[in-house]
């Protein structure tokens, strides 16, 4: 079941959209902040997110772009403001739809069901390709069944690197250099050690899967399994 997570400051319509699409059977949670935004979204994966524009701790369409550039989600932004100027402004932040305040309840769960259909088609196709993907624009690691994480900015350099260069082994030093750590910084050995343990851990949670990582003593590190690096 896709995860849907609502950003709407406006507790009422919060609860009822909530209500409403929990009980079509969807799964969802709902956020009033962007403060309450970021932190929901680097603790838990979503495939589609409802954004309202008019937050009073952000301005315009911040978290819209925020979606777009550093997540898989498809968005639906939800707003009061009608102008053409502002459709044209949420569809080029990254908005997948634009409906305006009030949306009736049928023609947002029609959009969901259209947005899902196609989520677990996409899903199905790489799961199909039995490999791991890792997107650079989005920080994001796809699993080979289809369980997503996102990751820190060290974490994707770390997995990037190995991943391009699958089944080779990655020196430690290149690593290290790649990081902006010391190298000659011994106490920076034991930091790489801790942020693959993380990943590695991360993973298990988020996946459900082993990260395929082979650990050469005092060489560097190897991806052993089918993957690609976009």
């Amino acid at each position: 079941m896709n995860k849907i997570l609502i950003i709407e400051d406006n507790v009422e319509l919060r609860n009822n959209l909530i209500a409403i699409l929990q009980h079509n059977g969807f799964s969802v949670s709902g956020v009033g902040s962007a403060e309450e935004f970021y932190h929901i979204i680097l603790s838990d994966n979503f495939d589609i997110v409802i954004v309202d524009i008019g937050l009073p701790d952000k301005n315009d369409f911040e978290l819209v772009e925020y979606l777009h550039q550093k997540t898989t989600c498809k968005i639906i932004i939800l707003s009061a403001r009608e102008t053409v100027e502002d459709r044209v402004n949420g569809y080029g932040a990254g908005a997948d739809i634009y409906f305006v305040k009030p949306v009736e309840s049928v023609e947002l769960i029609a959009a969901i069901n259209s947005i899902s259909a196609k989520i677990e088609a996409k899903n199905n196709e790489k799961s199909n390709s039995n490999q791991w993907v890792f997107e650079h624009k989005s920080w994001v690691l796809i699993a080979p069944n289809s369980k997503r994480m996102i990751l820190t900015s060290k974490e994707g350099t770390f997995l990037s690197a190995i991943i391009a260069k699958r089944g080779e082994i990655v020196s430690k030093e290149e690593i290290l250099s790649l990081l902006n750590y010391d190298i000659s910084n011994p106490e920076n050995n034991n930091s790489l050690d801790v942020l693959i343990a993380r990943i590695r851990k991360k993973c298990r949670e988020k996946c459900g899967l082993d990260l395929p990582i082979t650990t050469y003593r005092n060489r560097g590190y190897s991806f052993e399994e089918a993957s690609i690096c976009t």
